[in-house]
């Protein structure tokens, strides 16, 4: 759904904001993955469980995205 969600916005013409919103969700993907890793040293199954958090994020700022009805007032 998340995915859908963010083609959407970026199909809308929010390619900026869409890649803002995307390395804001790397960055916490990667940190979570390292502390699940190297601090908490977890196994394989909480660290897969980055990419739940990643695309939950994704879906958050694109549904944020969408309430704020910026993507009305795009020129493409």
């Amino acid at each position: 759904i998340s995915t859908i969600i963010f083609n959407g916005m970026m199909g809308a013409g929010a390619t900026k904001f869409a890649l803002y919103a995307q390395m804001a969700a790397v960055v916490v993907y990667l940190i979570y993955t390292y502390v699940v890793i190297h601090v908490l040293n977890s196994g394989l199954v909480p660290v897969w469980y980055a990419e739940t958090i990643y695309w939950s994020l994704i879906g958050i700022f694109a549904v944020i995205y969408y309430y704020s009805d910026k993507w009305k007032h795009l020129e493409v």
